[in-house]
């Protein structure tokens, strides 16, 4: 292991209950704090390059390339699905950015995050981007956001430099109602996917990068990209990226951990 966690609900357990005997007793009845947790094994995984849980800040507490994150605007922390999570309030038109260099492989790799919307989709109109990563060609770049063209509930990933691989989810977006949004890809497979709530959305070949010198990652921005672009008025939590794809069963044991709407 060469990254190490300190869980933020287990460390205000050490505070409220010194008592070990009692502690021991509260970690065996939390399936998150449990050390064969998925969500305990993905944050110690040697191919974890980001974790931001979104308790208290906006800044990471893992990251291959750097902790603290750019903002603009005003981010609120309030109940997410793990503690509590970062909400973008419509009235600051936020955003939060990391650099992201180290953080984003174009061969293979994951980016995964809960989102809860503050608004249906289809009773509001403007586009909205839930992450963007933008490459060294600013022209070029892979996005995550709400459709405009068809479904304005759809979810859409954009990847610039192959349109044939862009894709849509069904219809997704309720105000108020926490998804965990998955995208996963990997060369080596041929394949990439897009995950909604544990499942596999959608899925097509992924082909590989002609030019990866423009290519080459520069930033990781949440809520916003193009100064046109509206508002996200939405909350996030837990925000991981990986070097490698998980599986299947990984991304949906861990949906099934920390699922809030059960």
């Amino acid at each position: 292991m060469n990254k190490k966690l300190v869980d933020h609900a287990a460390a205000d357990l050490f505070l409220r209950f010194p008592c070990m005997v009692c502690l021991m007793a509260i970690l065996a009845g939390s399936p998150l704090l449990a050390a064969d947790s998925m969500r305990s094994k993905l944050l110690q995984d040697q191919e974890i390059t980001m974790f931001v849980p979104f308790d208290d800040s906006p800044d990471a507490e893992i990251s291959e390339e750097g902790l603290v994150a750019s903002t603009s605007g005003e981010s609120v922390f309030e109940d997410g699905v793990v503690k509590r999570g970062m909400s973008l309030p419509p009235q600051e038109a936020g955003w939060i950015a990391f650099a992201a260099g180290r953080i984003f492989d174009h061969q293979r790799g994951t980016i995964m995050f809960w989102f809860q919307p503050g608004w249906n989709g289809d009773d509001e109109v403007g586009k909205y981007t839930l992450a963007w990563i933008t490459m060294q060609n600013s022209d070029k770049y892979f996005a995550i956001h709400r459709s405009l063209n068809s479904n304005p509930k759809e979810l859409f990933v954009n990847f610039s430099w192959d349109n044939s691989m862009n894709v849509r989810s069904p219809e997704i977006f309720q105000q108020g109602v926490w998804v965990l949004i998955a995208v996963t890809w990997s060369e080596e497979q041929q394949q990439y996917a897009l995950y909604v709530n544990g499942e596999i959305a959608a899925e097509k070949a992924w082909k590989a990068i002609k030019d990866p010198d423009l290519y080459r990652p520069v930033s990781l921005k949440l809520g916003k990209y193009y100064p046109h672009d509206d508002a996200i008025n939405s909350s996030y939590d837990e925000l991981m990226l990986f070097k490698r794809a998980l599986s299947s069963e990984e991304i949906r044991a861990y949906f099934n951990e920390t699922n809030p709407n059960r």
